[in-house]
This record gives C-alpha cells, structure tokens and sequence, in this order.
C-alpha cells in the first residue's frame, strides 16, 4: 500500500495518525511513503513506514527547472495543462482536451491505465530527470493500491506514471488542479472536516475501516548537529526546557502572522512572570523577522539560527512549550508530542488545527472549512484578535 504526500511540513506530519490507523486495521499490509526528500531525516526509522520513497524535486539547486524550448526535458504546448487548471478551475470540455494531449504523449490517464514508459512524460510535464529512477523503483515494487493525499496536479502526474491500477485521490473539491484526472476513485470530503479525517475518508472509500489515532514521531538519538549542540551549550540551555516561539508563516502567508510586536510581548512577558528561556526560531529565509521578535522583547528571548528540519525537530523535542501561527513546526512539535499554542488567522482550526493532547489552538474562522486561495490578498489578517492576554494565559496554563 503506497502513500503520497510531497510537501507541506503540517500536512506532512499529518499522515502519522493516519498510517498509525492503516495499520491497526490491516497489520500484516506493507506501507510504503513517498514523501519530498527534505523529509526524511523524520520518517527514517518510523516503524509505521516500511518502505520511505523520497521524491528528489527539481535537478536545480533553487528549486527550479530551466531548460531551453525544444532541450530534453522542455515543456510543450501539447502537454501544457490549459490556463483554467493553473488558475484552479477545470470544465468538461478542458479536461476532456487535456486527457487527449496527455495520452499522445503515453499518460496513464483515463482512470487508472498503465503500461507506458515514465520518461515520455517526464520529457514533456516536467517530471524531473532525477525522479525517473525513484519512479521506476516504487513501479518495481508491485503495489496494489495507491493512496494519493496531495491534491494537485504534480501529485497527480505522479500517481498515474506509478501504475498503480487502484488509485485514490481527491476530487475536484479539494484538488482545483486537475491531479483527480490521473486517479481511478476519487472522493469528495466535506469542507468542514479535519485533514487527517479528510485523509481518513479517503482511504474510508477503498474499504478500509480505518479509524485515526494521535501517532508520536520519534527521533532518532544521532538526529542533533553540532552547530545545534554549540547554540545549546552557548546559551546555557543544557537541561533547559525552553519555550520556542515560531513567529514565521511559510514565507508567502502574511495573513498568517500574528503581529511581531506581540510575540515580543509575550517574550518578555513569560520570561518576567515564570522564568522560562524563551528562544525565538526563524523559519527558512526569516532571520530577520525573528530578530526583530527577539528585539523587541527587550532581551528576554534569544536567537535561534535557520536550522535544517532535523535540528529543527530536534530542538522543538527539547522544548516544554512552542508558540507559533499555523504553520509547519508547529504541527511538527505537536507530532513529537509538545504541548503547542496555535494561534489562528484566516484559516479554520476544525480543520487545520493540532490534535495533541495538550495543543491549544486560538483565533481562526471557526465553520469557512477551506479558505479562499486569494485569502492573504483580500482579507486584513484576523490573527490580529488574538491578544497578548490571551496567549499569555494559554502559555502559563500549559507549563503548569
């Protein structure tokens, strides 16, 4: 049974309790993952995996594909997917035209057909040169059904070059890119509905009775970097058990963040009244909104560096508390089993929020399910009604 799940730290993180329940139901069935390589210094030696595939991305370094128009590995018109699945619509007489194109150039598209040879689309869809070896392993391998938990058209083009006859995917509700064209059973959950029980109705739609249960991911004892164990003993916090503050949101959602002068306040505030080490943990590329948190908190916080995922979890491991909006390390230190405050902007905690035991999720637009794609450009930042107050108080309440 293959899973996949590219990217998205949280919903990454998200497919534990979902794999934890796969296997209660059926313990005697082989799971394999295929997840984004940054990945898998978490899934390593997860007994719950049996097979981890790591999807290796784009050749180049930055994340991107350059490549001269007619070059092997160039994209052409004939397998372009039409405007309308770019921008997250798709009517019959698109994807009809684009089930067309895709089959001249031998994509299993079509409900689940196979039989073609992985590098045709590769040439012509921009699967990457250096996934072709990973594709042709995980089709070596012989799965019987493929669970595809990524909604979107890369995801999808993924499914159908595997082969795998009986595949599932998620319709057209969920997936605004046309990946459902490449999965034989698609399903459409309800909007108001956590992801990991998305996930579970999913697998719900095979015959599978699978119920979700809160799954801890364990980490290895090798997983700490020198360059972790330096800021640790530089700072004095051997044997700390700081709080971590996680001001930062993925980069691209603004609308996400909760204001920066706040999360100082909050610094300095549980520094003075529990004297806890409070650290504050910039995200890829935002050293220096942390450094503006860490400031403003008049000397109550200190710095973390960018570390790599693996420190990064291994640091949040060591942590009594992490305070941060909805974004990957927090879902990250709620898996590892660290109680967590969410605090909620635009989207709806129902939904995306923390399941730990002690995860406490504030703010949000309770009962919007899914929020609108063009969220972060029309609507003012509603993390904003959260209060200083408010998080002071969930924070002291779970360090008790």
């Amino acid at each position: 049974m293959l899973f996949i799940r590219l990217s998205s730290l949280g919903d990454v993180v998200r497919v534990l309790p979902v794999l934890a329940g796969f296997k209660a139901a059926a313990p005697g069935v082989a799971v394999g993952l295929l997840t984004g390589r940054a990945y898998g210094p978490l899934f390593a030696r997860l007994p719950l995996i049996d097979r981890l595939h790591l999807w290796p991305g784009p050749s180049a370094s930055d994340g991107t594909v350059t490549q001269a128009p007619g070059a092997p590995g160039a994209r052409t018109r004939a397998a372009c997917p039409p405007k309308s699945v770019r921008r997250g619509g798709l009517d019959r007489r698109e994807a009809r035209g684009y089930r067309e194109r895709a089959s001249e150039v031998g994509a299993p598209v079509g409900r689940g057909t196979a039989g073609f040879e992985p590098a045709d689309l590769s040439r012509q869809m921009l699967i990457p040169s250096n996934a072709l070896r990973t594709l042709r392993e995980i089709r070596g391998i012989g799965y019987e059904r493929c669970f595809n938990l990524h909604p979107g058209l890369r995801s999808g083009l993924i499914t159908g070059l595997l082969g795998i006859r009986e595949s599932y995917g998620f319709g057209r509700t969920l997936d605004r890119e046309g990946g459902f064209l490449f999965s034989r059973h698609t399903v459409d959950p309800p909007a108001i509905l956590h992801r990991v029980d998305q996930y579970i109705e999913l697998l719900r739609v095979s015959g599978t009775p699978v119920t979700s249960s809160f799954e801890r991911l364990a980490l290895g004892s090798d997983s700490r970097s020198e360059m972790l164990d330096r800021f640790v003993r530089a700072n004095g916090l051997e044997g700390a058990h700081p709080v971590a503050l996680f001001p930062g949101s993925s980069g691209t959602r603004d609308s996400k963040r909760w204001p920066e002068e706040c999360y100082g306040e909050v610094a300095r505030l549980l520094r003075t009244q529990t004297g806890c080490r409070v650290v504050v943990v910039p995200g890829l590329g935002e050293t220096d909104l942390a450094r503006r948190v860490a400031e403003r908190s008049g000397g109550a916080a200190l710095l973390a560096p960018e570390w790599g995922l693996a420190d990064l979890a291994s640091f949040l491991a060591s942590c009594d508390l992490v305070v941060g909006g909805d974004t990957g390390p927090i879902h990250l230190a709620d898996a590892l089993g660290v109680p967590v405050v969410a605090i909620f902007g635009p989207t709806d905690p129902a939904v995306y929020g923390p399941r730990g035991a002690r995860a406490v999720a504030l703010g949000g637009r309770p009962g919007t399910g899914r929020p609108h794609r063009g969220h972060s450009r029309r609507l003012a930042p509603p993390t904003a009604d959260v209060t200083v107050e408010q998080v002071v108080n969930a924070c002291a309440e779970s360090l008790r």
